[in-house]
């Protein structure tokens, strides 16, 4: 294998099987600094950990502790000839579609032409965001949540009748405090920062979509029960600013479970609705999409392969259709 399919393979792997707070656990033993890792999403650490590992010439190290952290994980083999043949001091981002390979879009969607919409899911949604109903998107990591509140905020503003700049889609990767996450949404607001009855006062009159991204984050050290429940009666009742839309991993009830006596703030105002894998229907629909108007096609025994072994896992399924894609290019049959 060479340097630069070892790698990206190494990336790929890990990407699949890691979030971001795994990612900073295995940070913690690996004794690297995870906040001096560069970017912020999942696929920008896990090159820059990759990398610095390199340099530090500790792969096997990584390799190590990769199957202590993951043993049901066939991970590669790091070999003195991938440490020789290294020559870029750079990791390339490696799961991204070329020109001729539309699949493998593994991080958030916010190319509308490229998003499927699935149907009734979307639908749903939106018919419940009509009524001002805040949702709890639920799923494992990477199954589309991200790229489904984006979606939400470039197509709600026609669908809902709502003007574009009330609708705001914030990851909580990118704040660290409730000071910094009142301020974030003031001024994409257009507003003087204040938080509680002040921003209600601010807001009177208008109807705001709060698309909430990466919601783990306010567990850490930072965010209080009292964010929480200032976000409750921001968009608790008829009148009230907000109708919010939080994605998760877990559902609110069990991410903050504050006290026994009391509902917690957001899981009790929140519908759940779990993010659902793609069926092959709708498999068969995201091939239809990516191939558009091209004369490729992709036999429908190769589609399946690829649900069955990825079980409609929207990550997994992407790089399975992209390596069903490659395997076929070259064949007589691809082209119709």
């Amino acid at each position: 294998m060479t340097t630069h399919l070892y790698f990206r393979q190494l990336r790929q792997m890990i990407e699949a099987h890691f979030d971001l707070q795994d990612l900073r656990e295995l940070c913690f033993d690996l004794n690297i600094n995870y906040d001096n890792l560069s970017g912020d999403r999942l696929s920008a650490k896990v090159i820059a950990l990759v990398e610095e590992m390199r340099k530090r010439g500790q792969m096997e190290l990584l390799l190590v502790t990769l199957v202590t952290a993951r043993p049901h994980v066939s991970w590669p083999e790091w070999s003195p000839e991938e440490a020789t043949a290294v020559t870029s001091p750079t990791l390339v981002p490696l799961v991204r579609p070329s020109p001729l390979n539309p699949f493998g879009r593994t991080g958030q969607i916010q190319d509308l032409t490229a998003y499927l919409v699935r149907q009734p899911l979307t639908d749903a949604i939106m018919y419940e965001l009509q009524k001002r109903v805040s949702l709890s998107i639920v799923g494992p990591t990477q199954t589309g949540k991200s790229s489904l509140l984006w979606h939400i905020t470039q197509q709600g503003p026609q669908k809902l009748n709502i003007p574009p700049e009330d609708f705001v889609y914030l990851s909580m990767e990118l704040v660290h405090s409730e000071t910094e996450f009142f301020d974030y949404i003031c001024s994409e607001l257009g507003v003087e920062t204040s938080r509680g009855f002040r921003l209600a006062r601010q807001l009177k009159g208008r109807r705001i979509i709060l698309c909430l991204d990466e919601i783990e984050k306010m567990t850490w050290e930072g965010f209080t029960l009292n964010v929480r429940t200032e976000l409750r009666g921001l968009a608790d009742g008829a009148q009230a600013p907000f109708t919010l839309v939080i994605a998760s991993r877990s559902p609110l009830g069990q991410l903050f479970p504050d006290s026994p006596e009391m509902t917690s703030p957001l899981a009790g105002l929140c519908m759940q609705i779990n993010m659902p894998y793609f069926t092959l229907t709708e498999t068969h629909a995201l091939v239809k999409h990516y191939l558009g108007k091209t004369k490729a096609t992709l036999p429908p025994e190769a589609i399946e392969r690829a649900w069955l072994a990825t079980e409609g896992h929207p990550r997994r399924l992407q790089v399975a259709l992209q390596e069903t894609f490659t395997r076929f290019l070259e064949k007589e049959d691809f082209y119709e």
